[in-house]
């Protein structure tokens, strides 16, 4: 089977059964853009190629992922602190802490050690959110960032309203 891909995104295909054993075809598009403050995002004019492990054979919703790193407020390190993103009427929030070890003292037993302030720490899939009740969306949503960019500590900006048109050719 041949794929026609009309985007500049990225592209993979593949095939898997539905929970009634129905055969389907999977199409997974990605994209890498651009943020600019208050305006859609652009494009970016370097593509990522798709990972094995971002091929989901069945998959009811759309996920949002933020890989991101978190800033402290004022890039002035303290404790803990709050990040937090929009996607249209999806809002997710997370408290950031510096890191802490278990210590061990013979009167005391087992105790946390105080935090260490950090100033900026990776998030990794802390603030992912999965399928939020909705198939897809819109394309247009406003993207609210809070403490995820080193210069902006809240950051808007619009999804692209980018429609990913392909076509499989059985050839």
């Amino acid at each position: 089977m041949k794929t026609c891909n009309k985007t500049p995104l990225a592209l993979s295909t593949f095939s898997s059964v539905d929970l009634e054993d129905e055969p389907f075809q999977v199409v997974i598009a990605k994209g890498v853009f651009d943020i600019v403050p208050g305006a859609p995002l652009a494009l970016a004019s370097t593509q990522e190629v798709i990972a094995l492990d971002e091929a989901v054979p069945f998959k009811i919703g759309t996920d949002i992922l933020c890989q991101a790193t978190a800033y402290a407020p004022g890039g002035v390190p303290v404790p803990s602190f709050r990040v937090g993103w929009a996607v249209g009427a999806s809002t997710r929030h997370h408290t950031v802490t510096g890191p802490r070890a278990r210590v061990y003292t013979p009167l005391l037993g087992w105790s946390l050690s105080p935090i260490v302030p950090v100033r900026r720490a990776p998030l990794g899939d802390a603030l992912a959110r999965e399928g939020e009740g909705y198939r897809y969306l819109r394309g247009d949503e406003e993207v609210i960032l809070e403490n995820l960019h080193p210069e902006y500590p809240r950051l808007t900006f619009r999804l692209p309203n980018l429609l990913v048109a392909t076509a499989l050719v059985d050839r």
